[in-house]
C-alpha cells in the first residue's frame, strides 16, 4: 500500500479558506462606503431599506461562510484520521517470542545422589525420613532468580539456590503443597516426579505444561461429569452398589442408572398395572350397545 499523502488534508483547509474568504468578500460588499467629510461610523449610508436588506445579506452570507469553513474542517479531519489508520496498518507487528520447549528431567533416585549443589540450604530433620519399605520417591525441581527463605512441607526453614533447585520428598503432596509456596514466590516453572523402585522416572505435575487451572488446548477431562450438582444421586438411591456411601464417586451411567429406576418405581400404574382378561373389553362393549339402545 503506497504511503498516504498530505496533499488531501492541506487542499481540504486551503478549500475551507478560500470559501470563508469568498463569503467574507460578498458581506462587505453589503457595507457603503464612507462619504467624504462624513463621520467615521460603522453603519453603511443610505435608506434604512437599503441597510435592512444588507443586514439580511450580511447574515446569509456569514452562516453560508461558517457552513463552508465546517465542510472543509470536517473533510480535513477525515483525511488526517485515513492517513494515521493507514500508517497503522503498514507498521509491522512485532513477531511473538517462540515458546520454549517443554523439557523432562533425568532424575536420579535419592540414594544415587547423595550430595548436589541443587539441594537448598536445610539443616535436616526426621519428620520426612523415606523408610526402604516404601521405595516409591517424589522430587520436585524449580529454577529460582534469588534465593529466597521457604518452609520445608517435612517442616523446618530452608534456603533455595540462586538457580536450580531439588528436593526429594516421600509423598506427593508434600511436593504440591511446596509448589503452593513456590506460585506465591512468582516461581511457576516448578516439576513433579515420581520415581519408582526400578528406578522409572515419571513426570505427574503440570503433566502436559500447563496448571490445571488454566485453559489448554487439546486437553482431555478427566472426572468430569456432563450434569450439574443438582443431579448427583442420593446416598440411598447408590444402597448396595459398589458406591455406597461414595456418592461423589459415581460415574455418569450410574447416576442415569438409579434416576431412571426410580422413576419407573414412581410409575406405579405402569409398574403394578392389572392383568387384561379380556373382561373389560366384553363389559365395555355391553355398556355402549346400552346407550345405543337407550338412544
Amino acid at each position: 500500500m503506497a504511503p498516504s499523502s498530505p496533499v488531501l488534508p492541506a487542499a481540504s483547509l486551503g478549500l475551507g479558506a478560500a470559501c470563508a474568504a469568498f463569503a467574507t468578500g460578498r458581506v462587505g460588499a453589503f457595507v457603503g462606503a464612507p462619504t467624504a467629510g462624513g463621520q467615521g461610523n460603522l453603519r453603511a449610508a443610505g435608506p434604512p431599506a437599503l441597510q435592512l436588506e444588507a443586514g439580511a445579506g450580511t447574515l446569509a452570507s456569514g452562516s453560508g461562510a461558517l457552513a463552508t469553513l465546517t465542510v472543509g474542517s470536517l473533510l480535513a479531519a477525515m483525511a488526517s484520521r485515513g492517513a494515521v489508520r493507514r500508517r497503522a496498518e503498514e507498521k509491522p507487528k512485532p513477531a511473538k517470542k517462540a515458546k520454549k520447549a517443554f523439557e523432562i528431567e533425568a532424575i536420579p533416585r535419592p540414594e544415587d545422589l547423595l550430595e548436589s549443589p541443587k539441594f537448598p540450604m536445610f539443616m535436616g530433620g526426621t519428620n520426612g525420613y523415606m523408610s526402604k519399605g516404601t521405595r516409591e520417591r517424589h522430587a520436585i525441581t524449580w529454577t529460582a532468580k534469588e534465593a529466597f527463605v521457604f518452609e520445608m512441607p517435612i517442616m523446618g526453614v530452608a534456603v533455595m539456590n540462586k538457580g536450580e533447585n531439588l528436593c526429594y520428598f516421600r509423598k506427593k503432596e508434600q511436593c504440591i503443597a511446596l509448589g503452593k509456596q513456590l506460585r506465591k514466590m512468582k516461581i511457576e516453572n516448578y516439576k513433579i516426579y515420581r520415581l519408582k523402585k526400578d528406578g522409572t522416572v515419571q513426570f505427574m505435575h503440570p503433566a502436559d505444561g500447563v496448571f490445571p487451572e488454566k485453559v489448554n488446548k487439546g486437553r482431555v477431562q478427566v472426572n468430569g461429569k456432563p450434569f450439574n450438582i443438582g443431579m448427583q444421586p442420593n446416598q440411598v438411591e447408590l444402597k448396595y452398589t459398589k458406591y455406597d456411601e461414595k456418592t461423589y464417586e459415581a460415574d455418569h451411567l450410574t447416576t442415569l442408572f438409579v434416576k431412571a429406576r426410580c422413576e419407573a418405581f414412581a410409575d406405579t400404574e405402569n409398574l403394578y398395572a392389572l392383568p387384561n382378561t379380556g373382561q373389560e373389553d366384553s363389559a365395555s362393549k355391553a355398556a355402549t350397545a346400552a346407550m345405543g339402545g337407550s338412544l
